[in-house]
């Protein structure tokens, strides 16, 4: 082990020691040698213990100005059951009320304790009235620091309203959320393992789901759009929650499993359709239109935002030999439907005379040609070409990609301009029509990897996430879009990185900035990959190689060790394709 990997191992035990003390970092190192056959046997091992329960409530005790909880209840798909009221009835926490809401006036008591009886209060909605406007007038009306959205077949753990406040006298959030799972005939199954918060993933789906929380100041904050006429609960909860958490500051993911679903049959393709009326309507208030098609093989929106200019994009295109390569790559450019674009080829040491009579043709077309005079060093290469580039937005591109959508730079731009936008990212497929890039996972396979290689290409993977737009700390720069401002303005790409990891670097750079960047499935692409450069087969690469990684490892150690926010500290960091730590396979 050379000194550098050993001083990253060393901040590493460092930040384990500080997060979670001695007896913290002894479990953590038995957990990493657990095997499980089936989530249910790993649920059960880390599912809260009755010690726990017990040294948290002498925590509660101790607590001061403990947050109050309103906890809004709604009749979920089964009426009939009434996991929600017991789940409460068991919580350790106690500073709480609860209010259910009734589609119409119910008999029915839910089982309630007696001692609980004054706990729970039943209202009955107005058949004539908008349901989520009645949601907000009963979540403003309350005096509780913290309001919890649940429907009733909701379950959640004991300690759920425990670790709801301690994060609120922590972190003072604006929204918080849990993982989740279902269960089916008493067997946990389906987990949900959710990144921490990405705006375009919710704008895609409800992936935060039917139980969270919101601080009262925050919600008291929002004007909530009126008149949507939404008859699924499901989509009445989206309508606040996709509000609520555009407008937040603080949104808090716990990445425990404290929420458990009852398996149900659900038409998806109607709350779908109720939720893209949501984020329409939305979208039009926040002056982010976008032309929305509800995509009903893998339960997401597909979102293509409207351009409000027409700026002039360049596309930058690396070069040694391959004609027939980077032809390929030309022409399937030409077949864009965004004709304000122009190309630039970097020559980087070609030698075959066919490369150079090539591009006397493209220069007939109106194609630059600049050359770089050095080694290969892909970071300057691409900085250099920048230089020469004139558009408002840079697309860095291989040569040895293929294009297989027209639309892509009206759908790249379109993410591109939004405000708040950094880099965004393509769906890149082999040849074989199997998956090479749907996003980047720093810290997977030691320092980052892509996701998903070699998956099928019609399959969607863990929750679909291969065909859901949302963010990701990396996208590959093998075809990404970037703003001029934004790429000087983090100082291009670092040239230190000669060959790895430069892209995921500069993704990094400028998510530090404070700029999303955005994978979009429906940009999409066949990657000729490795055509254009040699393995890391020889002494000299592998001692680059090396090098690259330790200057990865010291300059985001942060991230490395506390991990990827776009991903979740329960899946496993060896494998590509969402697997759980511990049970050698995919979800």
């Amino acid at each position: 082990m050379n000194y550098k990997a050993f001083e990253f191992k060393l901040k590493k035990a460092k930040f384990l020691y500080t997060k979670y003390g001695i007896s913290g970092i002894a479990n953590k190192i038995k957990d990493k040698k657990k095997s499980y056959e089936t989530y249910n046997e790993w649920f059960l091992d880390k599912a809260v213990s009755n010690k726990e329960l017990d040294s948290q409530s002498k925590k509660v005790l101790k607590m001061l100005n403990k947050p109050s909880i309103e906890v809004i209840i709604l009749q979920g798909n089964d009426e009939a059951c009434n996991n929600a009221i017991v789940s409460l009835e068991n919580q350790i926490y106690t500073e709480w009320k609860s209010v259910i809401l009734e589609k119409e006036q119910c008999s029915e008591d839910y089982g309630i304790k007696y001692e609980y009886h004054n706990s729970f209060e039943k209202m009955i909605l107005d058949k004539d009235k908008s349901i989520a406007e009645q949601i907000q007038n009963v979540a403003r009306a309350t005096v509780a620091d913290i309001i919890l959205f649940t429907r009733l077949d909701q379950k959640f753990a004991p300690n759920y309203l425990y670790e709801l406040a301690n994060s609120y006298i922590d972190k003072k959030f604006d929204v918080f959320y849990t993982d989740s799972d279902y269960i089916l005939d008493g067997v946990h199954c389906t987990p949900d393992f959710k990144p921490d918060y990405s705006v375009d993933m919710l704008r895609s789906c409800n992936y935060i789901g039917n139980v969270f929380a919101i601080s009262k100041s925050t919600f008291m904050n929002i004007e909530f759009i009126k008149n949507l006429d939404l008859e699924k609960v499901e989509s009445n909860i989206y309508s606040i929650l996709l509000q609520c958490c555009e407008n937040a500051n603080e949104i808090v993911h716990l990445p425990k499993v404290l929420v458990h679903s009852v398996k149900q049959n659900v038409d998806i393709s109607v709350i779908l359709k109720e939720e893209k009326k949501v984020l329409e309507k939305h979208l039009e208030t926040i002056n982010q239109k976008a032309d929305i098609v509800v995509n009903e093989k893998y339960s997401v929106l597909d979102l293509k935002y409207q351009l409000k200019e027409h700026p002039l994009v360049s596309i930058l295109i690396p070069n040694k030999d391959q004609v027939e390569t980077l032809a390929r790559c030309i022409e399937s450019i030409e077949k864009s439907t965004y004709d304000n674009y122009e190309v630039i080829i970097i020559e980087n040491n070609s030698t075959d005379e066919k490369t150079f009579e090539y591009y006397e043709e493209l220069k007939k077309k109106g194609i630059k040609v600049v050359v770089w005079q050095s080694i290969f060093n892909y970071s300057a290469i691409n900085n250099f070409g920048a230089s020469y580039a004139k558009g408002e937005y840079l697309v860095l591109l291989n040569n040895d990609i293929e294009i297989t959508s027209p639309d892509w730079m009206e759908r790249m731009l379109g993410n591109c301009m939004r405000s708040g936008v950094g880099i965004v990212g393509a769906h890149l497929y082999y040849p074989d029509k199997t998956v090479q890039h749907a996003g980047i996972v720093v810290g997977l396979g030691g320092v980052a990897q892509n996701l998903y290689p070699g998956l099928d290409g019609k399959v969607g993977g863990y929750n679909n996430r291969v065909f859901t737009q949302q963010n990701y700390s990396a996208i590959t720069a093998a075809m990404f879009m970037v703003s001029r401002k934004i790429f000087d303005s983090v100082g291009g790409l670092e040239e230190k990185l000669q060959v790895a990891f430069n892209d995921v670097d500069f993704c990094l750079k400028v998510a530090k900035a404070g700029y999303w960047n955005v994978y979009d499935p429906n940009v999409t692409a066949l990657h000729y990959e490795s055509k254009s450069r040699g393995k890391e087969d020889t002494p000299e690469k592998k001692l680059r190689f090396a090098g690259e990684i330790a200057y990865m490892q010291e300059k985001w150690r942060k991230i490395l060790i506390e991990g990827d926010p776009f991903y979740n500290i329960n899946l496993s960091m060896a494998r590509p394709d969402f697997a759980l730590d511990g049970i050698e396979k995919a979800l």
